[in-house]
């Protein structure tokens, strides 16, 4: 048989075979294939232009949704992240770049761990909020007084620190 697109001349078992007609196609699986793709990619990039301009119109929406949807789903967004390659390493000209726009607060980090150290302040075993015996951070409401700090278990203080989350008056 002969493909009417390309115009090779190809074995029968190269070209499809349409029960509804009972007959081959006169396009062979090869061209129809790349007709296919070609297509695929035309629709796929005005669908996705499409989206792009949909998103710009309902951006403060999809935020919202995003948000939502990560609320929702918080521990697998979290493992996901913890799997990547990189999660927990630190990058050190962002940490240099932060020090140095946040000096008051090292200072103030820097006081509590000598200050527990030398005994001018004593580390609870417990949470302040939730009374959870994990490893517990210290909080600063004012980083002008660095010793008056509050201990809160990694969860509590990521809900003290998230402006998204309702924390009930930590």
């Amino acid at each position: 048989m002969k493909c009417t697109k390309c115009k090779k001349e190809k074995e029968q078992n190269e070209f499809e075979f349409r029960t509804d007609r009972n007959s081959y196609r006169t396009v062979c699986k090869e061209c129809k294939n790349e007709r296919s793709r070609e297509k695929y990619e035309e629709i796929a990039s005005k669908l996705s232009e499409r989206r792009k301009e949909v998103r710009k119109l309902n951006k403060e929406e999809a935020n919202r949704k995003a948000r939502e949807r990560y609320w929702k789903n918080r521990e697998d967004f979290l493992a996901k992240a913890r799997n990547r390659s990189g999660y927990g390493s630190s990058n050190p000209e962002a940490m240099n770049k932060w020090k140095e726009k946040n000096k008051h607060k090292c200072a103030a980090h820097q006081a509590v761990v000598r200050g527990v150290k030398n005994g001018k302040i004593s580390k609870p075993d417990q949470c302040q909020v939730c009374g959870s015996g994990d490893k517990l951070n210290a909080h600063h409401h004012d980083y002008q007084k660095p010793l008056e700090v509050i201990w809160l278990c990694i969860p509590c203080h990521k809900k003290v620190h998230s402006k998204y989350f309702n924390s009930g008056g930590v």
